[in-house]
């Protein structure tokens, strides 16, 4: 009997590095066919759920039909609308709303995504967060310190609605040059004092 069995079992060549076993014995070829651009070199992306992680092995590139919409620039920024559940389900898991490319290296620099489940009226509150977010971890601030500055400034944005966007938007960024200028307006300032 044991004759019997071995003969049976069919001898399987070394799967090599650079190919994927596609096929499980009486399974449907098509229910376990590996996606074209698996690689075993990069661990599936539905597993990977930090950040940095997912940084190191992955990039935009390497998902096709991410962008939907580029909506325009901000302040020299690019601002895309992406299919946000993709990027949940292949890039990273906890994506949400939106993000900029100071918080996620797989963002290309110089760019802001905005998830495009959500609504036309949370667009430019999600925008402006993201602009404050990503103007103070490029000063060098923590991500932690950035989102929690940005949330209040969002907040700001939100208690000082207007009906319109397009006054919103002006408004912000008004206040924004306005509150730059101070910043360089105050030092010099103090520097013209007269000595006492």
């Amino acid at each position: 009997n044991n004759n019997q069995q071995n003969s049976e079992v069919k001898e399987e060549k070394p799967v090599p590095k650079t190919e994927i076993k596609t096929e499980i014995k009486g399974a449907p070829k098509e229910a376990v066919k590996a996606p074209e651009n698996f690689s075993l070199n990069k661990p599936p992306l539905a597993l990977v759920r930090d950040s940095q992680k997912v940084e190191k092995a992955y990039s935009h590139s390497d998902l096709e039909g991410i962008y939907r919409l580029k909506i325009g620039k901000r302040r020299g920024l690019d601002i895309w609308i992406v299919d946000g559940a993709k990027v949940r389900k292949e890039l990273y898991i906890d994506f949400v709303l939106g993000g900029n490319d100071q918080r996620y290296k797989f963002i290309p620099d110089g760019e802001i995504w905005i998830d495009n489940s959500i609504s036309v009226e949370e667009l430019e509150f999600t925008i402006i967060h993201e602009i404050f977010e990503r103007e103070l971890m490029k000063q060098g601030m923590t991500y932690t310190k950035a989102h929690e500055l940005a949330a209040q400034e969002e907040l700001k944005a939100r208690i000082n609605k207007t009906d319109s966007i397009d006054d919103l938007r002006a408004r912000w960024y008004k206040l924004q040059e306005s509150s730059k200028e101070q910043e360089i307006i105050k030092p010099k300032a103090e520097e013209q004092k007269p000595a006492v």
